[in-house]
């Protein structure tokens, strides 16, 4: 092989190692967006349980709901909300380390083919 065969070989090989990262980083982020999902639903049912309690409670004994029960329906809401918060702050940081994990590699493969074409 010439070596101008030889570096379009690796730039093929490159380019298509490149887009296998690429599918495999689109895969992971709808994997941890499914498994997003899936958490705040069931964070959701599990809040929505307890404050469907709450209210039978309250229409057992069918007096209004007192301070502290209503403290606690806030509470278990901003608990949920924290939750939700966090999950959604997680994965931001999780997608903004796969776009500069993508552009490290794609940096890294410019380097490259600028040194093996003695372009510095």
């Amino acid at each position: 092989m010439t070596e101008m065969a030889k570096i379009l070989a690796k730039i093929k090989d490159t380019e298509e190692n490149n887009h296998q990262k690429k599918e495999q980083a689109k895969e992971e982020l709808l994997q941890h967006e499914k498994l997003r999902h899936d958490e705040l639903l069931r964070l959701n049912r599990m809040y929505q349980e307890q404050l469907i309690k709450l209210i039978k409670e309250k229409r057992k004994t069918e007096e209004e709901i007192t301070a502290e029960e209503q403290k606690e329906i806030e509470l278990i809401l901003e608990q949920f909300r924290q939750k939700v918060l966090e999950i959604e702050k997680e994965h931001v940081k999780l997608q903004e380390i796969k776009e500069l994990n993508n552009q490290s590699v794609t940096n890294e493969i410019i380097e490259r083919m600028k040194e093996k074409n003695g372009c510095h």
